[in-house]
């Protein structure tokens, strides 16, 4: 297993949680996820309910910068969808799975695969993303 940044074992020291890597790099991306559906939705608030084309219209005003994807060996950024590749989740789709994050980086057990879908197992979801109706979400 590779090494952990420190930022990330502070990160999940602060939320309690075990030191696992698989269990700091799924809170870390959920934290992401979470973060830039915020965004997304500010800037709707401010845009006549209206969603961005890309992220990078949400910086710098509503996001720093656009996070990259925990466990990214290319450090890939978020993809986005507005809008989602399915009505049933809403406006827009925020995903990592364009990343190739390693199967071994995420431990998204108590996240449902898919719309409605059961909940995730170890190996079956190594992707996160966030649907605007339904939240967060794990693919295969």
């Amino acid at each position: 297993m590779p090494s952990v940044p420190l930022l990330d074992v502070q990160i999940a020291g602060a939320m309690n949680v075990s030191r696992d890597p698989r269990a700091i790099y799924t809170i870390v991306d959920l934290a992401f996820l979470k973060t830039i559906a915020t965004a997304l939705e500010e800037y709707a608030v401010d845009h006549q309910n209206a969603y961005p084309k890309t992220l990078d219209a949400l910086t710098p005003t509503y996001l720093k910068m656009v996070p990259v994807v925990p466990g990214s060996p290319t450090g890939a950024r978020y993809g986005y969808s507005a809008p989602g590749p399915d009505p049933r989740m809403g406006h827009y789709l925020i995903s990592d799975g364009d990343a190739q994050v390693d199967a071994r980086y995420l431990d998204p057990r108590p996240i449902p695969r898919g719309v409605g879908g059961p909940a995730c197992s170890p190996g079956k979801c190594v992707h996160l993303s966030y649907a605007q109706a339904i939240g967060v979400i794990g693919s295969p």
